[in-house]
């Protein structure tokens, strides 16, 4: 998006990950994933960007305090 001069394009951005091949090596991560299903993160992790923040009501976001604590 930047490449293309693309207005919305983040600011920044966040990459996570875990292990390539999850299958090889599973973590608590991926257990909790095939336990709850994505409904259930869809329902309990995910959120609308609140008011007044920009994209608010537009994009939805995990929220930070479903962050585990470092």
């Amino acid at each position: 998006m930047e490449e293309n001069g693309d207005k919305c394009a983040p600011a920044t951005m966040t990459l996570m990950g875990g292990p390539i091949d999850t299958r090889e090596a599973p973590t608590a991560v991926n257990d909790l994933a095939v336990e709850k299903g994505i409904d259930w993160f869809k329902r309990n992790v995910i959120m609308e960007v609140p008011f007044p923040h920009k994209g608010s009501h537009v994009r939805s976001i995990r929220a930070s305090c479903s962050s585990p604590a470092s």
